[in-house]
C-alpha cells in the first residue's frame, strides 16, 4: 500500500530550513509520514515540531511528489510551505543531526535526489504542481526497517546508499505531470 508523507519549507531571508537525518546522515526538508486519524495539516505542524522545535502555520500548497516504485506500494508526498509562529530552532532532537538554512545557491551536497526539484519549487512563486519523481527501490522486497536492519548489521555500506540517495534525478524518471515550470509574474 502507498504511503503518504508531508514535508514543510520553512523560509527565512530567502533561505530554505533543512534538517539532517540521523538515521542515515542526509539532509532533507523537514516531514514524515502522515499517521493514522492525522489530517495532513495536522502532521506537517506536528512533524515539524518534532524535526525543528518550531510551531508554524502553514501557507500554501506546493506540490504533491509521487514515486509509485517506492518501497512496498509506492510513496507519495505532499509539499507545503509555513512560516515560524513560535517555538525555537532546536538544530538537534531525537531525529535529527542538524538544521539550517540555505540559499538556492549554497545547498548541501548530501541532500536527497528527489529534494531538490522540491526546493526549487517551493522556492518559486507559482501554482502548486503535481510531480512524478519515479525512483525504484533499491532494496526488492526489503522494508525500510528491513533496509536500515541492513545498514546496522554492516550488510550494506552506509556511505554506498548515501551516495545512492543523494545522487540526482536523471530526466526521464522525473516529469511535471499539472501545473508549470514557469514563475507567475
Amino acid at each position: 500500500m502507498p504511503t503518504i508523507g508531508v514535508s514543510v519549507a520553512i523560509f527565512d531571508k530567502n533561505k530554505i530550513l533543512l534538517t539532517k537525518r540521523k538515521d542515515v546522515g542526509f539532509w532533507c526538508i523537514p516531514g514524515g509520514g502522515v499517521e493514522n486519524r492525522e489530517t495532513i495539516s495536522q502532521s506537517a505542524i506536528r512533524e515539524v515540531k518534532e524535526e525543528t522545535g518550531f510551531d508554524i502555520e502553514l501557507k500554501r500548497l506546493v506540490g504533491i511528489y509521487s514515486r509509485p516504485n517506492w518501497w512496498d506500494g509506492g510513496a507519495h508526498e505532499i509539499l507545503l510551505s509555513g512560516v515560524p509562529k513560535g517555538g525555537q530552532l532546536k538544530r538537534t532532537t531525537a531525529e535529527t543531526l542538524d538544521a539550517g538554512y540555505f540559499g538556492l545557491e549554497e545547498l548541501p551536497d548530501e541532500i536527497l535526489f528527489w529534494h531538490y526539484r522540491r526546493i526549487y519549487d517551493a522556492f518559486v512563486d507559482k501554482p502548486a504542481v503535481l510531480r512524478l519523481q519515479d525512483v525504484v527501490w533499491p532494496f526488492g522486497s526489503a522494508t525500510r526497517k528491513d533496509a536500515y536492519a541492513l545498514i546496522d548489521n554492516k550488510k550494506i555500506d552506509p556511505v554506498e546508499m548515501m551516495k545512492f540517495l543523494t545522487g540526482k534525478l536523471m530526466p526521464a524518471r522525473e516529469c511535471l505531470e499539472v501545473g508549470s515550470d514557469i514563475a507567475d509574474v
